[in-house]
């Protein structure tokens, strides 16, 4: 498997947050640096109106420098941070919530 990407809803059963909803994805190491996460995120972004989604978001390690430029160059915005909510064996780090509103 090269990698996969997936759209959840955010807390599903509440009516006001039924239009947003998370993406997520996840490319493996030996596949990196093709192109496959762009077109994993562009095809998620298109499905969107579809799926009636009109608010996006997805939520990224801080040190996660490659998905944070993939985001960006999508227009997806910094929305969020929870500094050191993570914790790698001692090693704290933080979670960026990305947004973008379609």
């Amino acid at each position: 498997m090269a990698g996969w990407c997936s759209l959840s809803a955010y807390r599903a059963g509440r009516a006001a947050f039924r239009f947003t909803a998370e993406i997520s994805y996840y490319i493996a190491p030996a596949y990196h640096r093709r192109g496959i996460a762009t077109a994993l995120v562009e095809h998620a972004l298109a499905a969107c109106p579809a799926l009636q989604i009109r608010h996006l978001f997805a939520i990224v390690l801080e040190s996660n420098e490659a998905s944070r430029r993939l985001l960006e160059k999508m227009g997806f915005e910094k929305w969020g941070y929870l500094p050191r909510v993570a914790d790698f064996d001692g090693r704290e780090v933080g979670h960026l919530y990305y947004g973008r509103h379609l």
